[in-house]
């Protein structure tokens, strides 16, 4: 099971991810599925991201700009990237259709 933390720092907006998350959710890199210290996701230093979603085993981040980004399990397309592969930072998807204004996990197995 996938035990991870996500905080984000204003006025850097800077996204900080620790925990564990076997499937992508620590937004580490697939190389990496622990860490123990609160690291910076290398994909997100130069986005302002304005809110976080985490839910069990997925992760989405809103930009100021209203891209949405999303990162973890991609079981039942649950990541928006229509298909159903598990995502790191290393490859999250701006989803551009629309601009988002507000975007929530939920804990789903």
């Amino acid at each position: 099971m996938a035990e991870h933390v996500f905080s984000f720092s204003s006025p850097f907006f800077q996204v900080l991810s620790w925990g564990s998350g076997p499937r992508g959710e620590l937004g580490l890199g697939a190389e990496v599925t622990q860490r123990l210290r609160p690291t910076p996701l290398p994909d997100l230093r130069r986005v302002s991201v304005t809110s976080l979603s985490a839910g069990r085993r997925h992760c989405l981040a809103r930009t100021d700009e209203g891209f949405l980004y999303s990162w973890g399990c991609g079981k039942d397309g649950r990541l928006g990237h229509n298909d159903y592969n598990d995502r790191c930072a290393r490859i999250m998807h701006a989803h551009a259709a629309l601009p988002i204004d507000c975007a929530s996990c939920v804990g789903v197995v």
